[in-house]
């Protein structure tokens, strides 16, 4: 989910075609008919799981979002919601060669700094969108991230954001059988090494705090 018009009633998909869903979901032409279940599972939050604060603020904390490849999707719309609150959002994203880089303009419409890294040096910073995420904790530690990507990015995001008392949100990415938490195919750990749960990411996520989520690397 990419974009979504509530007064239209429409959103848009972001889709990058790596299977035979996906190259369905591609082919489909104008005004044709597509089946959908949902709303599913979560989303990013600008208040805490109770709903009784708020989290802190522009003026207190920066907003900083840390994408990598079609992880970018769904911080279109977290990254529009800051905006209307008054806030400022960074965009970190990464991606292998300039020819993955996405949706820089829309961000960049939205007022938001669109900061971008690629594995092969072609556009941005060389090396891992990751490399960047600690200059901006150099200038102010109060910072909340969001993030969502492959496993290895969020990964160590949650390790930092651990590492350095950060509030963190993360979207996990997960192969989805039926979406309806049934199957329990698509489970992440929840807690702690040596003691923790699995949660389904259809149903009780796919966004989870950094805190309490155990990324293994896939």
């Amino acid at each position: 989910l990419f974009d979504v018009d509530e007064e239209k009633g429409v959103f848009d998909l972001l889709v990058k075609v790596v299977g035979v869903g996906s190259r369905i979901l591609s082919q489909r032409s104008e005004r044709e008919m597509v089946d959908l279940i949902g709303p599913l599972g979560n989303g990013f939050s600008l208040s805490d799981n109770s709903g009784q604060r708020e989290l802190l603020t522009w003026s207190d904390s920066k907003h900083l979002i840390v994408a990598g490849g079609m992880g970018i999707a769904p911080m279109d719309v977290l990254a529009r919601r800051v905006k209307e609150r008054g806030e400022e959002v960074v965009v970190l994203f990464g991606a292998v060669s300039r020819n993955e880089v996405l949706c820089s303009s829309e961000f960049q419409e939205l007022g938001a700094l669109f900061v971008v890294s690629t594995e092969d040096g072609s556009l941005g910073k060389m090396g891992k969108v990751s490399s960047l995420i600690p200059e901006y904790l150099s200038r102010d530690k109060r910072i909340q991230i969001y993030a969502c990507g492959p496993r290895g990015l969020l990964k160590e995001v949650v390790e930092l954001s651990r590492r350095e008392g950060l509030l963190c949100q993360v979207s996990m990415e997960e192969r989805m059988a039926c979406g309806l938490g049934a199957c329990r195919s698509c489970v992440c750990k929840v807690g702690t090494e040596s003691q923790f749960e699995y949660k389904r990411v259809c149903r009780d996520g796919p966004v989870f705090r950094g805190e309490e989520l155990i990324v293994e690397k896939g």
